[in-house]
């Protein structure tokens, strides 16, 4: 896991297309004009690049219980992870070095207002519900303009009964942690409820892609 700031470039492993590089300030101007689509796996540019057809950013979350099968569940990126997003490809942001995944357990589905300031009260951040001591970091790999935890998931393991209704992707460690930014928050499928010593591994795929 590469823990030094990065920058969002080609090179850089949740990248854009290259085709699109060229339309950063594009990007930028029809950020801040609202001209972007929500949907339930992740936002599409659709005035950027005629020739891309527009710029796909989303995700998906997937939720196994002791091991079990996996259930896939879409994500939304929070409008504090957009800016982020497109502070670091067209302004020269600073890249977050690591990302670390919480779960909830409020039932609640996610808001695009969501925040790192707001996550723990409003999402119902679970933080005395399982044995390791800071939210669990998101050890990526990159592959094109995807990356994903799959060679190494997020394992979390209860010390009590808890019921997992849904998870964030937040820049700092500490649970309960009202600093930093939320990129993302998704609420799973279906709850998932825990008893001591039970487990839940989440796997977190985001995906940068030429719109259709």
């Amino acid at each position: 896991m590469v823990t030094a700031p990065r920058r969002f470039t080609e090179e850089t492993e949740m990248r854009i297309p290259s085709e699109l590089m060229a339309c950063r300030n594009e990007l930028r101007r029809n950020f801040n004009n609202h001209h972007y689509e929500r949907s339930d796996g992740g936002i599409l540019f659709p005035k950027i690049g005629a020739s891309a057809g527009g710029l796909f950013i989303g995700g998906v979350v997937s939720a196994s219980v002791n091991g079990g099968p996996e259930e896939i569940s879409p994500n939304l990126i929070t409008n504090e992870g957009l800016a982020h997003i497109v502070s670091v490809i067209v302004g020269g942001g600073s890249q977050v070095g690591t990302w670390y995944i919480a779960p909830f357990g409020t039932d609640v589905s996610p808001a695009a207002s969501w925040t790192a300031a707001n996550f723990t009260a409003t999402a119902g951040e679970i933080a005395a519900g399982y044995d390791e001591t800071t939210r669990v970091e998101y050890d990526e790999t990159a592959s094109g303009a995807s990356a994903d935890n799959s060679a190494s998931k997020a394992t979390f393991t209860a010390n009590t009964a808890i019921t997992v209704r849904g998870i964030g992707i937040l820049s700092v460690a500490n649970k309960s942690a009202t600093t930093g930014k939320l990129l993302a928050a998704a609420r799973l499928a279906t709850d998932k409820d825990l008893t001591d010593d039970e487990t839940i591994d989440i796997q977190y795929t985001l995906t940068a892609a030429n719109g259709s």
